[in-house]
């Protein structure tokens, strides 16, 4: 997809989000979004599904509500948890260091440390079912980085 197409659709999705008449809900499923510029957008609720990311700068980006479902070209690891929402999820892209859950957006350790902070002592079910994601998430990325090892 060309730069300028995605900005403008980028722009129209900033409109949606902020409750904007024009505004319009970025849908990116499938779009070929290698090398793109992603810099700072805020891409809350956009449909990445499928979306090819190889290449793409998501520095600074907003990638709460993403649906990363098939995303290709960067590792993403994801965990469905029943919290305080019903269906929730828990994201974790390695490269970029970037953690999102519900409305929360920071780096992995914060994630952890925030989790702890808020759910250990008072919601000790909501804790161990993060806990549950964040072993699973760890429990990935720990079996491809022996599987990276044995390849070399």
């Amino acid at each position: 997809m060309k730069q300028s197409k995605l900005d403008n659709i980028l722009k129209l999705h900033q409109k949606w989000l902020d409750g904007e008449e024009e505004g319009k809900r970025a849908y990116l499923s499938g779009a070929d979004l290698h090398n793109a510029d992603l810099s700072g957008a805020d891409l809350s609720g956009a449909d990445l599904s499928g979306a090819d990311l190889s290449g793409a700068d998501l520095s600074g980006a907003y990638l709460n509500w993403v649906n990363w479902h098939e995303v290709k070209g960067i590792k993403v690891y994801v965990a469905g948890l029943q919290s305080s929402r019903e269906n929730a999820q828990l994201a974790y892209i390695p490269s970029i260091d970037i953690a999102t859950t519900g409305c929360f957006q920071d780096t992995w350790d914060n994630l952890k440390k925030r989790i702890d902070e808020v759910y250990k002592k008072d919601n000790p079910k909501i804790y161990h079912k993060y806990q549950l994601a964040i072993n699973y998430i760890e429990e990935q990325i720990k079996s491809d980085e022996e599987v990276k090892k044995d390849e070399m």
